[in-house]
């Protein structure tokens, strides 16, 4: 018995056309046409991994034989990234970026297991200032993700040009009345502003791809007092975005 095609063999995950190439077998004395061969495969082309294939062959005196061959099931295909939002982005001088997000699209592995594995790079290397666009000019933030199998996606960069005009004194005053402590911190912080606040606002927090992880409506007084809870997400740094009508507050936080 001898194995036709290759051993092992590679197979591209969800490939509909898979076929097994089988055996040639022969013998001394009953002719080819007259051998039974039966098989044993634990192959699934729907998920990675080393499968087995047993091909047995007998003759007709009971005589058997038996060979076996690898398959691989294998993802050769490297994910894509949309880049979601204008780009290039226009922001003003003296605020904090808010990633508009992206969209990764890959044949096996889901979005949210590769948001976790995106390499973010910036122009400002590993600056964590709250006013991120403190100078005037353009920016740009590139993004990479390499999935489980090892395929790298192609890199994509969103272009910022930041307004160097000057903005009004109400914003830029704004832009630095929101503190968040401790920061760093593990998951769990309060919120203070040099000035007092009243009313009801929205408090949100945004990872670096843009994704919603903590929205809340609460009341600007009860903000000093409350503890935010996101222990949930993975290290990283975010962003709190405290709205209220048309005034916007924000911070960049690291969580550890």
């Amino acid at each position: 018995v001898s194995l036709r095609g290759q051993n092992p063999l590679l197979v591209d995950v969800y490939d509909r056309n898979y076929t097994d190439p089988g055996v040639d077998a022969s013998d001394n004395y009953y002719s080819s046409n007259s051998l039974i061969q039966t098989k044993q495969s634990n192959v699934d082309v729907n998920a990675l991994g080393d499968y087995m294939i047993t091909y047995i062959v007998k003759d007709g005196s009971g005589n058997e034989t038996r060979l076996s061959r690898g398959v691989k099931v294998v993802d050769r295909i490297a994910p894509t990234i949309e880049i979601l939002g204008d780009n290039p982005l226009d922001m003003k001088r003296f605020s904090d970026y808010i990633e508009p997000g992206i969209r990764i699209s890959d044949n096996y592995e889901s979005q949210d297991s590769l948001a976790l594995k995106v390499v973010i790079e910036t122009d400002l290397g590993n600056r964590n200032d709250t006013l991120w666009a403190d100078l005037g000019g353009w920016r740009y933030i590139r993004y990479q993700v390499t999935d489980a199998s090892g395929n790298l996606s192609i890199k994509v960069e969103r272009s910022i040009r930041v307004l160097a005009t000057a903005i009004g004194l109400n914003e830029l005053e704004q832009s630095g009345m929101l503190s968040v402590y401790p920061n760093p911190n593990n998951g769990t912080f309060k919120l203070s502003f040099k000035q007092p606040i009243n009313g009801e606002v929205q408090l949100t927090v945004y990872n670096m791809l843009g994704a919603k992880v903590y929205d809340e409506q609460v009341n600007a007084s009860d903000l000093s007092s409350k503890q935010i809870n996101v222990e949930s997400v993975m290290p990283g740094i975010y962003v709190v975005y405290v709205k209220r009508g048309n005034e916007i507050y924000s911070q960049r936080i690291t969580i550890k």
